[in-house]
């Protein structure tokens, strides 16, 4: 089960004598298997330290980049997460204390646009990424992917919410692997604006991906209950 999770880091605090209270992160190391098991081991003694979840605080996943190392992937992704980013912060309740987020530089949505990009080799099209220059601090982070850092040869997702659960941790991973799968498979995603919330369009989204069906009936589930509050 989500064998592409290289990394979960979670921000909590830890109270302090005096009534204090110092932000500190969670990191695990790379987790292959038993995802639930491991997180659960954590997490526990994070509750039972009574640790709480800061105001700012977000869940970032990190996943080995390896599989996505194509100028075909790299544009299907950046493309997908454009169109429906905005979606997918609505669906996953991103944290909207956190101020390290944002979108895209359009730059790069140009670059990847570009007619003759898709069939670059992976070490020219990692060239032209690297010269804009791009930030960690933003929904999506690309920067470990592009610059190769040995230790964290990575693509991050930062939109998640905290959780002192596990539960939700794993749903969130296994939303955003489906949609990295989907930019590995598909042969082309066309650039487009990016959707407005619609429950139609979010579940047919949602219902492209490939998620287990116990995943999929959870974000499926979810777009409903958001749609009936809007």
């Amino acid at each position: 089960m989500l064998p592409i999770v290289q990394e979960i880091r979670h921000a909590i605090a830890a109270p302090l004598p005096g009534e204090r209270e110092r932000p500190c992160e969670l990191i695990t190391p790379p987790i292959e298997v038993n995802h639930q098991e491991r997180l659960e081991s954590l997490l526990a003694k994070a509750r039972f330290l009574n640790f709480t979840i800061p105001a700012e605080s977000a869940t970032h996943l990190h996943f080995d980049a390896t599989p996505l190392c194509s100028a075909r992937v790299i544009a299907n992704l950046v493309n997908i997460l454009w169109i429906h980013g905005e979606n997918l912060k609505r669906l996953v309740g991103t944290n909207t204390r956190c101020t390290r987020l944002g979108t895209w530089n359009e730059k790069l949505l140009a670059l990847v646009n570009q007619p003759d990009f898709s069939e670059l080799p992976w070490s020219d099209a990692k060239a032209h990424l690297a010269k804009l220059q791009l930030t960690k601090y933003c929904d999506f982070n690309l920067k470990n992917l592009i610059h190769e850092i040995k230790s964290k040869h990575t693509f991050e997702a930062r939109i998640f919410p905290s959780s002192m659960h596990p539960q939700p941790i794993i749903e969130a991973a296994a939303l955003m692997e489906a949609i990295l799968r989907y930019a590995i498979t598909a042969p082309k995603i066309s650039l487009s604006a990016p959707l407005e919330w619609k429950l139609e369009s979010v579940q047919e989204f949602l219902k492209e991906l490939p998620l287990s069906e116990d995943f999929r009936f959870v974000w499926l589930s979810r777009a409903k209950r958001i749609s009936y509050i809007l």
